[in-house]
């Protein structure tokens, strides 16, 4: 085996290792976790700047985990007025993989994920004017916006899934997350779930499915900055 490969696939274990640690510490610590939290964004951002020269247009990935620890000094470590603030980074963040994922297309395929991320976006919008009807604010909008994006990541990535392998499924943990945190802060407010309900039960579970989610989506999304592409 080569060096530098050598050298890879070691400092590829030693940052895994760091992030299970933290998400141990997360999931199941008795102690004040928002630092610990933060520490996995930024751990998966400061991972992926090994690798900014690794192949093409890497730096938009770099940029989206970057916008991914703004998000959160206003989500995790600042007061929760500020969730709207953060949901926009989010939504930037989402953006910028798109524009990483579209600079592996051609014409023909860039014509495409214009098209599915255009009507996304408008069913989305759309939908959350239907289902939140009275109690629609900025907030909602946004966090609507930005899914719908995160969901034609995730839906034009299938493309040229060889050149990103593990991006497709680290969007998927990034879709759970966003599902569960969604359902948590909704219920209640936009939504109205049934007590004797799964979904009710499933976000009430001792277990911090938010940051499971979160912390292994951010690990992928690193992760996949340091492959080849095909």
């Amino acid at each position: 085996m080569e060096k530098s490969k050598r050298q890879k696939i070691i400092l590829l274990i030693t940052f895994s290792i760091l992030e299970l640690s933290l998400l141990i510490i997360i999931l199941f610590s008795k102690l004040p976790v928002k630092w610990f939290c933060f520490s996995s964004v930024v751990l998966g951002f400061c991972n992926s700047l090994l690798y900014i020269k690794k192949k093409k247009n890497n730096y938009l990935m770099i940029i989206s985990l970057l916008i991914c620890c703004e998000a959160d000094v206003f989500l995790v470590l600042l007061d929760s007025k500020y969730k709207l603030v953060g949901v926009i980074f989010f939504m930037i963040a989402q953006l910028c993989i798109g524009l990483y994922i579209h600079s592996f297309f051609n014409k023909k395929e860039h014509i495409i994920g214009i098209i599915i991320r255009s009507i996304l976006n408008i069913v989305f919008i759309i939908a959350c004017l239907l289902v939140v009807r009275d109690n629609v604010d900025a907030l909602s909008i946004v966090s609507c916006i930005y899914f719908s994006n995160l969901i034609a990541n995730i839906i034009i990535s299938i493309i040229h899934i060889k050149d990103n392998p593990i991006l497709f499924i680290g969007l998927i943990f990034f879709m759970l997350c966003d599902l569960t945190l969604g359902l948590e802060i909704g219920n209640g407010i936009y939504l109205h779930l049934s007590e004797n309900g799964i979904l009710y039960k499933f976000i009430n579970l001792p277990f911090n499915f938010v940051w499971f989610f979160y912390v292994i989506a951010i690990t992928l999304l690193s992760i996949n900055t340091s492959i080849d592409s095909k």
